[in-house]
Order: C-alpha cells, then structure tokens, then sequence
C-alpha cells in the first residue's frame, strides 16, 4: 500500500498531465485515477481522524492520569509537609527537653558541690577539733605520766636512799659490835696468857 507521500506526489502529477493540452486523450483516465487517489486521502484522513480521536481520547485519559498523579503528589506533598512540621515541633520539644535536663543536671550539679564543699568544710573542721583534743589530750597524759614517773623516781629514790642509810647505820652499828667484841677476845686471850704457867707460856 501506497504511503500518503507517494499518493501526493501522484496526484501533483495527475494535475501536471491535467494541464498539458497534449495528453487529453487520457484525461478520463487521469480523472478515475484522481477520483480513486481522492477516495483513497479520503479514507486515510477518515482513518487519521478516527486516529487522532483515539489519540485525544488516550491523551485526555493520560491527562486525568498525571492530573490524579498531580492530586496524589499534591497530597503526599501536603503529608511530607505536614511531617516535615510535626519533625519541626518534636525536633523543638527535644531540644527545649534537652535544656531543661541539662539546666536541671547543672542546678543539680552546682547544689551537690555546695553540699559536698560544706561537709568537707565540716568533716575538716571536725577532724581538726578532733585532732586538737587527742592532742591535747595526749599532752596532758603525758604531762601527767611524766609528772607520776618523776615522783614515782623521787619516792623510789628517798626510799632507796633511807634504806641505804638504815643499811649503812646497821652495819656500822655491826662493826661497832664486831670491833668491841674482838677487843674483848683480845683482852680475854691476855688474860688467859697472863694467867697460863710459865712452862706453857715457854711452850
């Protein structure tokens, strides 16, 4: 089958034949052809039409499809917007959450050094009392110890003293005795002497 371009040129030249005065003889003939080629354009622009109608038809169909697409688009783009500000408002109550949890940790943070300050200042200050008493404490005892020991050592020493001379005394008084007692033997072995015979005063 002939295409429409090869139908056009042969009805340009039907029309050329048409004009030239030389070939009337087949002027019948060039009409039937024409009338069958117009019969022909005719059915093809009826076949174009009905195309282009099917074409519109597809077309409107494919217009409401993207318009439906458009709408669908539209109202995910409505969603998407309405996520993106509810994220807005959660990504804000995080963050204000956020401040208020450190505001709170720093509050909670500045009060427990304030206290931990005060009992280190208190647990210091007690154990400084505490050490100053035992000091002092420990001063006194050992003053105390000191002060026994002296006058444990000068009792000790009056009484080793006193014994020393009681002791010293006695064995005067012993010697005394001893010495009085040997002259009394040596007065008793004159005695004997002078009193003994001659004989055994020679013996």
């Amino acid at each position: 089958m002939a295409t429409l371009e090869e139908r056009v040129a042969a009805l340009e030249q039907t029309i050329a034949s048409l004009q030239d005065p030389g070939q009337g003889a087949g002027l019948i003939k060039d009409i039937a052809d024409l009338s069958h080629n117009q019969l022909l354009l005719l059915g093809m622009g009826l076949t174009a039409r009905t195309d282009i109608n099917k074409s519109k038809v597809i077309l409107s169909r494919l217009e409401q499809d993207v318009n439906e697409l458009k709408r669908s688009l539209d109202r995910v783009e409505e969603h998407t917007g309405n996520i993106e500000q509810r994220l807005s408002s959660l990504e804000s109550r995080v963050k204000n959450f956020e401040q208020n949890v450190n505001n709170r940790f720093n509050t909670f943070e500045q009060r427990m050094n304030v206290r931990f300050e005060a009992q280190e200042q208190s647990t210091s200050a007690r154990f400084d009392a505490f050490e100053q008493r035992m000091n002092a404490r420990f001063e006194a005892q050992e003053q105390s110890t000191s002060a026994r020991f002296d006058a444990f050592e000068q009792r000790m020493n009056a009484r080793f003293e006193a014994q020393e001379q009681r002791m010293n005394a006695r064995f005067e008084t012993q010697d005394k005795v001893f010495t009085a007692r040997d002259k009394k033997l040596d007065q008793m072995l004159l005695l004997l002497t002078a009193l003994a015979p001659k004989s055994e005063r020679e013996e």
